[in-house]
């Protein structure tokens, strides 16, 4: 049997719900964009994902064995607005890491397309896997 409804039962959006709803806080948003790190034969790749950024909010940089990446995303300022709700978060980041001896640091290179940040670390010529072979037992 299904159960009826009275008439005035069902909660009516109101203002005080409407205000509960979007006026609550957004917590545990991280400001630290997501990396993939893949490694390959010839090279090691890392992809930082950062929607909205431009090129010019990055800085990348090799700092002894380290390789540090910061940006920082600025607020375009609109005068001629007047917020009622502001939930964009513009801060800025920084990720460090330690590069493996094998990395030939003078052939990094990076790019910025589509709101992730692909960086190629090439290995050294010397370090490369060298292709699988048979060896013959003498």
């Amino acid at each position: 049997m299904l159960p009826i409804l009275k008439s005035g039962y069902m909660p009516r959006l109101s203002n005080e719900l409407l205000s509960s709803i979007f006026d609550s806080t957004v917590s545990g948003l991280s400001t630290m964009p997501s990396v993939n790190i893949h490694e390959t034969d010839d090279a090691y790749s890392i992809e930082l994902a950062a929607p909205g950024f431009n090129k010019a909010d990055f800085k990348v940089s090799l700092e002894h064995d380290t390789l540090v990446i910061s940006g920082e995303h600025k607020q375009e300022e609109r005068k001629f607005l007047r917020p009622l709700r502001q939930e964009y978060r513009y801060a800025s980041f920084s990720r460090s890491f330690s590069l493996p001896d094998d990395v030939e640091a003078s052939a990094i290179s990076a790019s910025y397309t589509n709101g992730i940040l692909s960086l190629s670390l090439p290995k050294r010529e010397e370090s490369k896997r060298s292709a699988s072979r048979l060896i013959d037992i003498a």
